[in-house]
């Protein structure tokens, strides 16, 4: 977990508040804070009263790609945030949500942040069918955490060699896929058991792969968000990754 998030600052304050003043104009409202300044309240923290976020989810009941219906991701223009929600969900991907987070606790999983045990009545449903763009970021900024709990997309990888035989999923159980790069940087693909493509093989060429950012005991790794996610790693011919460390062993484990 990380005490702040890119500076910035704390939240602080009420989401909505109510003032009178002469000749009966009101002031403007504050907006809703932002994702990044929940994450800004550090590991631990406890958020103040009245405070709510909104952002897009980004994780898919259809591909039931995370380990539990209670799992969710959402984000807004600054940042990301996963749920461990009190009860089973039904919000799909594209679905905009406003998030009472009052009293919550920033907590973590596995070396992630997660918020855990918000009741289903405190979501509100603002809209369906947001389109969601994944972020072209870097490999350097991936492995740094930069978009932990984003929708994002990296250019220029392929499974490793030793996992062009697998499938996403395998033996019933939740499957770690080993990706890596031409100059020897590596992280996993993470498909929970459950998951609705569990039997396509894995992609054997190279490319751009698609998908949630996650971290999880200190290895990167995508968890798919849309059916297709890894589609641009069958364009590009495969390049030597022969350089490429280890880290791709499954660990029965993800972010929920």
């Amino acid at each position: 977990t990380r005490a702040a998030h890119n500076g910035t600052p704390q939240v602080g304050g009420p989401a909505y508040y109510v003032s009178h003043v002469a000749g009966g104009q009101e002031p403007e409202q504050p907006a809703a804070p932002t994702i990044a300044s929940i994450l800004a309240l550090g590991a631990d923290a406890t958020v103040p009263a009245d405070t709510y976020v909104e952002g897009v989810v980004i994780s898919n009941l259809d591909l039931n790609n995370l380990t539990s219906k209670k799992g969710m991701y959402i984000q807004d223009e600054t940042a990301g945030l996963q749920f461990y929600l009190a009860a089973n969900h039904t919000f799909k991907f594209g679905d905009k949500v406003k998030v009472d987070l009052s009293g919550a606790k920033v907590g973590a999983y596995n070396g992630a942040v997660q918020i855990s045990g918000i009741a289903l009545d405190k979501i509100e449903l603002i809209s369906s069918g947001n389109t969601v763009t994944p972020k072209t970021v870097t490999i350097a900024d991936f492995l740094d955490n930069k978009y932990e709990g984003q929708y994002v997309a990296i250019e220029g990888v392929q499974v490793a060699e030793s996992d062009l035989n697998r499938t996403f999923v395998e033996g019933g159980a939740h499957t770690s896929i080993k990706i890596e790069t031409a100059d020897g940087q590596n992280f996993v693909v993470f498909s929970s058991k459950y998951s609705t493509f569990g039997e396509k093989e894995v992609p054997q060429g190279s490319g751009t792969i698609k998908g949630i950012s996650s971290i999880n005991n200190g290895t990167m790794q995508i968890i798919f968000a849309q059916d297709g996610d890894w589609d641009g790693m069958w364009d590009g011919a495969r390049f030597d990754g022969s350089g490429a460390g280890d880290g791709g062993n499954d660990d029965n484990q993800d972010d929920t």
